[in-house]
């Protein structure tokens, strides 16, 4: 869990830094976040709210 956590702060933050030099590459980057977020979701059970995205990756914060 921690670790698609950390990939999805790591997407958002460079959909923020991308957003200022490229919208393609924006556009990709959110993608791959919504990607990422949806296969855990379908294939892990897992969902992640991305309001838990600032904070420390918690495992009693994730709702199977």
């Amino acid at each position: 869990m921690a670790a698609f956590t950390t990939a999805l702060r790591s997407l958002r933050d460079a959909c923020r830094i991308a957003h200022d030099y490229d919208e393609r590459i924006n556009t990709d980057l959110i993608g791959l976040l919504l990607a990422i977020h949806g296969t855990v979701k379908t294939h892990l059970g897992i969902a992640l709210d991305p309001a838990d995205l600032d904070a420390p990756a918690n495992p009693e914060q994730v709702t199977p």
